[in-house]
């Protein structure tokens, strides 16, 4: 007799379906397992939440159609805490599991559009861009239009379908990525050890097969077990034809079995293992409570408060050494994709191959297997940004969130928006192990936690001598004022006199400098100089940004990009001229400038390519490169003992933004970037560039005191009840037509006034500084509430269910704890 089942959809509703199990699946499907299940007209992967579950009995229930996964995926541990993750984040429970899952190993479906005989039907309110579009491939994909930057808004798409131009059909996709099988040699018994090899290797007649035997002699010395024939074919150079001749030796049979896509830069050569440093006291101390705490195996969160160059990573691995002692596994969480290259090295050396890197730049193979490795107990620690988070990990003892501030912790894009630092800490608490928050420039969310008791510092002020000598001091910090520079000395371009004059010492020094300037692109505008038009996003109200590498503009919000017209479509003139500074014409000017130095760039942009941030980080640190000029990616944990010069191209722009964390965000990022120059026994110099040199955040940073400008935002974040002192929830509705979003918005707002107590603020609807983004109109609510308001996220629940229904144009996201608007 079949039973029913509770199945969480990564659908936006929160709830949990029950279907009937077929008795030919019982024995395939658990908790934890993905099946395929029917939704009205569509079909969906969902998670299996419990079995056995009770029902009405005049209840109709449809039936699952079939089991995606042969055996559960998720543990209960990890069902604990997605279920956490979607009540505390305001989000469907399935949303939140179907994160912790890789892509590409779910079924789905997806809308296909057919065209009609466009003979027979109005064409004449359809853009020429669709119809071109759809003449040419005859069918397309809402993925497509994107990919292929026409930027189609939904309107036209579903008008071109009501007037019968256009034919919608769902269908169902394979999962995109699944088990790969390969050839693997199996050596014979009496051919396992060297000697026997040696000995059929003075048999053998020719050089290739003789190569082949040496390459099987050293790999049985390393230990390996997997031999892989495409492995060894590209090692040795050799063809099919000479492994089959040595099968037919008996020296090894040919199996077929599963092979794992693991990236070669994970795949470390036998790295030189390095042993722990003499630790300094302020070290020393560190690792002894977190030592302690890990041996005890009891919930304890540590902020490990160490300037740049303090030594934290040496902290963090003596502690996974106490873990791995008690067979223990661990989670490293980095902020950027770009750290992990470097940051992986040095646990390689300490770990060996027990090292795992999750991140979505992975190609989906390679994160597919890697994460089903993982989930085997193949590794014992996981080296991720923020979705490593939710690495299926087992018998879990220590957590490390290094640079624990940093804004890119907190998921924006979809639901569930949740803070990874935080997930970290209940996690470590769901199975009462130690997590460690590690930074220079502690969020004030932290310290607000070490001041109530709740987290344990752990303070390192000073920065360790390297390699036997004193300890490097900080850099010094030089403020140069851009409007200054301009009016005395005529500044043009993007780097004043100061900055260049700093970079030319550097590369007479043979010394290699790292440069930030946070913003991609050529130029973040082109502008008519006859009669100041900029061109906008034909789906976003924001102005192209030029990139000159392949003469066109590209929206940074939605990706649509077109090619630079030379003609003004405005005035008819061909006066365009490209206005600003972004990496790509700072890196150009600096070639221009510094003809024989070797310039990299490191952005969006230049790493789009698999593996590319590990290359371009391998160069700069081998040290083939003088200059490193780069987005936020080149301000975090980098350490080349050969920068003594960071320069900053403007400091300025996260100043500008309107989010009450844009001076703490500056700060933390200003004072990262700084900490990368002068790491060893070279003197470091730090250049900021400027408009606002009075500000006082470049007071603070001149004398390295992060803990001064700390208490002086605290005074104003109580002043306005922000957080840490109080609660945010920012809400934002987006659609289309605009009339109707701000509608929406303003029912929201009255639900939430009528609904929440008095001590709630609703500020809004109020417009984002980008107000379109994808042919999208946005508002924004934002709710202040107070810390001691525990049930906001049930009230906001509770209003969700009441509020009006918002069909296919119109969306309404709950972003709990924001850190800004987008």
């Amino acid at each position: 007799m079949s039973c029913a089942i509770g199945v969480a959809l990564p659908i936006p509703i929160d709830k949990v379906y029950a279907y009937e199990l077929p008795e030919e699946l019982e024995h395939s499907v658990g908790v934890g397992s993905l099946v395929l299940v029917p939704v009205r007209n569509r079909n969906y992967t969902g998670i299996v939440t419990e079995m056995n579950i009770q029902v009405r009995e005049d209840m109709e229930l449809r039936s699952v159609r079939a089991a995606v996964s042969g055996e559960p995926l998720l543990s209960s541990e990890l069902l604990r805490l997605t279920r956490w993750i979607s009540r505390y984040y305001v989000c469907a429970w399935g949303e939140a599991l179907n994160a912790a899952l890789p892509s590409g190993i779910q079924s789905k479906e997806r809308v296909v559009y057919y065209l009609a005989s466009e003979s027979s039907h109005d064409w004449r309110n359809i853009s020429p861009e669709l119809q071109l579009h759809l003449i040419k491939h005859r069918s397309t994909t809402p993925a497509r239009l994107k990919r292929f930057g026409l930027r189609i808004s939904d309107q036209e798409i579903a008008k071109a379908e009501s007037q019968g131009a256009l034919q919608r059909t769902v269908e169902l996709q394979d999962p995109t990525v699944a088990t790969k099988t390969d050839k693997f040699l199996l050596i014979a018994p009496a051919f396992r050890s060297s000697a026997a090899l040696i000995d059929v290797s003075t048999q053998v007649q020719g050089n290739k097969q003789k190569e082949l035997i040496q390459e099987l002699i050293r790999r049985i010395k390393s230990g390996e077990d997997d031999l892989s024939i495409t492995d060894l074919k590209r090692s040795c150079n050799v063809s099919l034809s000479t492994i089959r001749s040595l099968e037919k030796r008996g020296l090894f049979s040919i199996v077929e079995k599963e092979s794992f896509r693991i990236p070669e830069w994970m795949r470390s050569e036998k790295l030189p293992s390095s042993t722990p440093p003499e630790f300094h006291p302020f070290q020393s101390k560190a690792v002894d409570a977190l030592c302690e705490a890990v041996n005890v195996k009891a919930f304890k969160t540590f902020a490990l408060h160490g300037v740049t160059g303090s030594g934290k990573t040496e902290v963090y691995l003596a502690a996974l050494e106490t873990a791995f002692s008690l067979d223990q596994t661990a989670i490293v969480l980095v902020p950027e994709i770009s750290l992990t290259p470097q940051t992986v090295r040095r646990f390689q050396e300490r770990f060996g191959n027990s090292v795992a890197v999750l991140h979505s730049r992975m190609a989906k193979g390679e994160r597919h297997d890697v994460w089903q490795l993982i989930r085997a107990g193949k590794y014992r620690v996981v080296i991720g940004p923020r979705s490593a988070v939710l690495a299926p990990l087992k018998n879990l003892g220590l957590i490390i969130v290094d640079e624990e501030h940093d804004g890119s912790y907190k998921q924006r894009e979809k639901a569930p928006r949740y803070h990874a630092r935080d997930v970290a800490v209940m996690r470590a608490k769901m199975n009462r192990c130690v997590c460690v928050l590690g930074s220079a420039t502690p969020s004030l969310e932290t310290l607000s936690n070490v001041q109530q008791n709740k987290y344990t510092l752990l303070s390192m002020p000073e920065r360790v001598p390297v390699e036997g000598r004193t300890a490097a001091p900080l850099p010094a910090i030089r403020i140069i004022d851009l409007c200054y520079e301009r009016e005395e000395h005529g500044l043009e371009g993007p780097m004043s006199t100061p900055l260049l004059e700093a970079i030319e010492q550097r590369l007479d020094r043979k010394e290699q400098v790292i440069l930030l300037q946070n913003r991609r692109g050529y130029a973040p505008i082109l502008e008519c100089q006859n009669c100041g038009h900029v061109p906008q996003c034909i789906a976003c109200s924001v102005s192209m940004t030029y990139h000159q590498i392949d003469r066109s503009q590209r929206c940074h919000y939605c990706g649509y990009q077109s090619a630079v017209v030379i003609n003004c479509p405005k005035c008819g003139a061909p006066a365009f001229a490209p206005m600003g500074s972004g990496t790509q014409r700072v890196a150009e000017e600096l070639g221009e400038l510094f003809k024989s130095a070797n310039i990299l760039r490191m952005d969006h942009d230049s790493t789009r390519t698999k593996d590319a941030h590990h290359e371009i980080l391998s160069v700069f640190g081998r040290g083939d490169a003088d200059i490193l000029i780069g987005t936020q990616m080149v301000a975090k944990g980098l350490d080349f003992e050969r920068v003594t010069l960071v320069g900053v191209i403007n400091c300025d722009l996260g100043l500008r933004l309107p989010d009450f964390r844009s001076e703490e965000g500056t700060f933390q990022l200003l004072m990262q970037v700084a900490g990368r120059a002068g790491r060893a026994n070279l003197p470091g110099e730090v250049l900021l560039q400027t408009r606002r040199p009075a500000h006082p955040l470049f007071a603070f940073l001149k004398s390295h005191d992060f803990d001064g400008y700390a208490r002086l935002l605290m005074t104003h974040r109580q002043k306005l009840n922000y957080p840490p002192f109080g609660r945010i929830v920012g809400i934002q509705i987006r659609g289309a037509p605009k009339p109707t979003v701000l509608e929406l918005a303003n029912q929201w707002k009255a639900l939430l006034l009528n609904q929440l107590p008095s001590t709630v603020s609703v500020l809004g609807p109020e417009q984002p500084y980008v107000e379109r983004v994808e042919h999208q109109f946005r508002n924004y609510l934002i709710l202040k509430a107070p810390k001691s308001y525990t049930s906001l996220q049930d009230d906001i629940r509770t209003i969700q269910k009441i509020s009006p229904s918002t069909g296919r144009d119109l969306h309404v996201s709950i972003n709990v704890d924001g850190v800004e608007q987008e």
